[in-house]
């Protein structure tokens, strides 16, 4: 949790300094939020990074999309699925495989057989 704080810390203060971030630093920090549980922390960053204009990339939305479907809020993650297709970004089988899952985990077997239809 330590090493997390420490990071968090320091893209802060990258901001604060006028740095520029990107997307592997972005990434870096949303696995660490997830691989600590820390899921709602994740998306509160995740919605952070895309309200600052930084433009994100399909690993990121995978993250966060992963995120929403693993606490079962497939609203959310459909909709970012929909928000990379309106933004220019053609999602791929680990979008949907992500989606499938999430719709699997929740037992609404009938939206995960519509695989890419989905959304």
């Amino acid at each position: 949790m330590g090493n997390l704080i420490n990071a968090v810390d320091h893209y802060e203060a990258m901001v604060s300094h006028g740095i520029e971030t990107n997307c592997h630093i972005v990434s870096y920090l949303l696995q660490c939020f997830r691989k600590l549980g820390m899921t709602s922390e994740a998306i509160a960053y995740f919605l952070k990074f895309k309200d600052s204009g930084l433009h994100l990339d399909k690993v990121i939305y995978n993250i966060a999309m992963d995120t929403y479907c693993k606490n079962g809020n497939m609203n959310e993650a459909v909709k970012l699925l929909n928000e990379m297709k309106y933004g220019g970004l053609t999602p791929d089988k680990i979008h949907y495989t992500c989606l499938i899952s999430g719709y699997c985990l929740k037992g609404e077997m009938q939206n995960a057989q519509q695989g890419e239809s989905i959304g």
